[in-house]
């Protein structure tokens, strides 16, 4: 998804649009797996995917959200999907305030672009997953500098 600048959350020195993996808030006494399947239905439209576990990426950053200081605490699945057909019927109006653009990348389009996507060096993260599923999380840096 690619983000707008001007939004709510104060993403550090990033001043133009960026690209994030669809994700979101873990509602009260939601599992993680359920509120991933849920952000996937509400920002992809996709209904189905089968969830790899553990996560293969976990990161946590601390943000100006709405004004006040929070902690983001990120966890990043693998899914395979059978349709790369997206949808915004589930957005938020907060996420049709904020989104620029909906779209997969092929991971050669993320190495090739200058466009920037987050989390930081997505591409050099990405691509051993495409060899094997890692059988542990990996704790990875969010902050954009």
């Amino acid at each position: 998804m690619q983000i707008s600048p001007k939004g709510s959350l104060d993403s550090n020195s990033i001043k133009t649009s960026f690209w994030i993996t669809p994700g979101g808030e873990v509602e009260h006494g939601e599992t993680l797996h359920a509120a991933l399947l849920r952000e996937l239905r509400e920002e992809t439209g996709i209904l189905e995917a089968k969830v790899y576990e553990p996560a293969v990426w976990y990161g946590e950053i601390l943000l100006n959200w709405k004004g006040i200081p929070t902690l983001f605490k990120e966890s990043f699945f693998l899914l395979k999907v059978d349709s790369s057909e997206v949808s915004t019927d589930g957005f938020t109006q907060n996420e049709k305030e904020l989104v620029q653009d909906l779209r997969w990348w092929s991971l050669e389009e993320i190495f090739s672009s200058q466009d920037i996507f987050l989390p930081k060096n997505l591409a050099v993260l990405l691509k051993p997953l495409f060899d094997s599923v890692p059988q542990e999380t990996l704790k990875i840096d969010l902050s954009n500098s």
